[in-house]
């Protein structure tokens, strides 16, 4: 029995104990980070596949090179 005590013990301070950042975030980091997800849902709507992704990218990038 203190064997499973002990190795109790030892999970909880070895184990990742996994949080929700979500639950820690200011209402104006939330914002921030559906904004940015909402650009980021467009983009994989638009490129379905690896193909369709990377021309995406290029375009989207291409104007920034040319300044």
């Amino acid at each position: 029995m203190e064997q499973k005590i002990k190795a109790k013990e030892l999970k909880e301070k070895l184990f990742l104990k996994r949080k929700n950042t979500y639950a820690e975030m200011t209402d104006e980091e939330i914002q921030k980070a559906d904004e940015f997800c909402e650009g980021y849902k467009a983009f994989l709507d638009a490129g379905k596949t690896a193909s369709g992704a990377y021309q995406i990218t290029v375009l989207h990038r291409l104007p920034h090179k040319l300044l």
